[in-house]
């Protein structure tokens, strides 16, 4: 009812703009079934030369065209208030529902797909920094060993320098002794000889004395000859004493 009311509005409004020339007959069947078309969703966004052409060409005037479009502009536009208008408890209810399928879709693609990708990595993350937290402590401990076994080595080398001092010393005492135990062999060699020489004095004959004159005042009496040589080997036989004396503590000592 009310598209016909608009219908007729539109006629009367056409009436009055066309009151001079005489009006035209309109087969209201043609404009109806012209209306149909304009409406239809493949002809609503063709240009309007276009659908003049056809509808001409279908056999409808100027004015049958104005008409049909006009009222399929009208009818549009009543479609589309009553689209908006009848907007109803189940149309919100369903909008709801569609808006809640949507979010919980998104949140189960979240929980099942993004959020094991970023707990991984957070994960990752927390790895790499207690890797490296290891890691320096590593070298914490590596510099404090090499620390360590830098001063055992230096350590160990000033031990070694004291004890090559030491037998260094060692071996200059040790010669120091060969060469005094050299000269005490050579020492007791001496006195042996010596003493081999003053027991074997017996063997060798004096001298004989041979006088180119007589008896003179200044040759030594007899007496006295015989008082010297039994005080030359008291001397002797005191000397041979002493050197076995000197031997034997010698011997004892070592």
């Amino acid at each position: 009812m009310k598209s016909q009311d608009i219908v007729f509005k539109m006629e009367s409004e056409n009436n009055t703009e066309n009151q001079g020339p005489a009006l035209v007959d309109l087969d209201e069947k043609k404009v109806n079934v012209a209306v149909r078309f304009l409406n239809n969703l493949n002809v609503r966004d063709t240009p309007k030369d276009h659908k003049m052409k056809f509808l001409m060409a279908k056999g409808l005037n100027e004015q049958e065209i104005e008409l049909a479009m006009k009222k399929a502009e009208a009818i549009r536009e009543n479609t589309k208030e009553k689209e908006e208008e009848e907007w109803t408890f189940w149309d919100y209810f369903k909008g709801i529902v569609l808006s809640a399928g949507i979010l919980s879709s998104a949140n189960y693609a979240y929980k099942a797909y993004v959020l094991p990708y970023v707990a991984h990595e957070i994960k990752d993350d927390q790895r790499i920094e207690t890797l490296k937290d290891s890691v320096q402590v590593l070298k914490d401990d590596l510099k404090q060993k090499t620390y360590e076994f830098t001063c055992t080595l230096k350590s160990i080398q000033s031990l070694l320098e004291d004890q090559k001092k030491l037998l260094g010393n060692i071996e200059k005492e040790l010669g120091k002794k060969q060469n005094d135990d050299v000269s005490m062999t050579n020492i007791k060699t001496d006195l042996a000889s010596l003493k081999s020489m003053m027991l074997s004095k017996d063997k060798f004959p004096a001298a004989p004395f041979v006088s180119t004159s007589g008896p003179s005042s200044a040759e030594i009496p007899a007496w006295q000859k015989a008082k010297d040589e039994k005080n030359s080997d008291l001397v002797l036989e005191d000397g041979e004493e002493k050197s076995e004396v000197k031997i034997t503590e010698e011997n004892s000592d070592e």
